[in-house]
């Protein structure tokens, strides 16, 4: 039998062959190496925002979008289901229409080149106890377009204002809206059109308090009852506060101011807010005298 002949190459083209094998088992290692995949930023916290930096009472006016909105449902609802009518008439129930309606842009950051990061929403509902035309809001990102977060449940009479003490940051003339289920920072201009933001540090403010704990003048903490408190100072580590008393409120009439005021307690700002970071406070006279 004969033998298989060998297939022999040429010298230059075995080293050719013996080259090319060699690069291409060094050339993965010789790649560069490939750049990390860009990470998103983490979300958003309410608490990661200092206590300190919450101090404030808030409270948004909304005029011709609500008036719109409300007017729109009203007489669509007095068309179907003329008054007078029951609290309880079954036929507002069933006809009324949720309109939402987009009332104000957030913004990512205080900027105004920024691009937006939330929106604002209005909707018309019908209160369960008596059967009357309300408004409520909620707050939709916008990288998740039609995922609506509740946030006020009913505005009320909304020519007094719609208070969100302790959920605002302020910044210049820029407002940060906070909301624990927000994961997204969200600013808006204390005046843009159509709405109008009113910020104020809490000093002077007649605010009600949940129980919490606090320092007596001699030092020893307790926990407070609940109740209605005048906020006397602020610093950054402390909020110094003592119990309302008629005088504090007298809103034109003549009440003297008593001779021994309640003592001044004093409470770490982060006291006045829950862990999940919602305040613990909130104005008491929010319509006037």
């Amino acid at each position: 039998m004969n033998p298989v002949p060998r297939v022999r190459f040429a010298r230059p083209l075995r080293g050719f062959i013996i080259a090319m094998a060699m690069l291409l088992w060094l050339l993965p290692a010789c790649r560069a190496p490939r750049a990390p995949e860009p990470s998103s930023p983490p979300p958003f916290a309410i608490t990661s925002v200092p206590a300190a930096e919450r101090l404030y009472v808030a409270s948004l006016a909304f005029y011709s979008p609500f008036d719109a909105l409300y007017a729109a449902e009203s007489e669509r609802l007095d068309r179907l289901c003329p008054p007078p009518r029951p609290d309880d008439d079954r036929c507002v129930f069933r006809n009324v229409v949720s309109n939402r309606r987009r009332v104000a842009t957030l913004y990512s950051v205080p900027a105004d080149d920024s691009p937006a990061s939330a929106f604002i929403n209005a909707a018309t509902h019908i209160r369960a106890g008596d059967g009357t035309l309300a408004i409520h809001l909620d707050l939709e990102p916008a990288n998740q377009r039609g995922e609506y977060i509740p946030w006020i449940s009913d505005v009320g009479d909304w020519f007094y204002g719609i208070h969100i003490d302790g959920n605002v940051r302020r910044q210049g003339a820029w407002i940060q809206i906070l909301h624990p289920l927000l994961r997204v920072p969200a600013w808006i201009r204390s005046e843009p059109p159509a709405l109008y933001v009113d910020v104020d540090p809490i000093v002077g403010h007649i605010l009600e308090l949940e129980p919490l704990e606090a320092a007596d003048p001699t030092g020893v903490q307790r926990i407070i009852p609940s109740g209605s408190y005048i906020i006397t100072n602020v610093a950054s580590d402390s909020v110094e506060f003592r119990a309302e008393v008629e005088s504090d409120f007298a809103c034109g009439e003549e009440i003297p101011v008593p001779k021994l005021l309640p003592a001044l307690i004093r409470a770490n700002p982060r006291d006045f807010f829950n862990p999940d970071g919602a305040p613990r406070f909130a104005t008491k006279y929010t319509k006037g005298c």
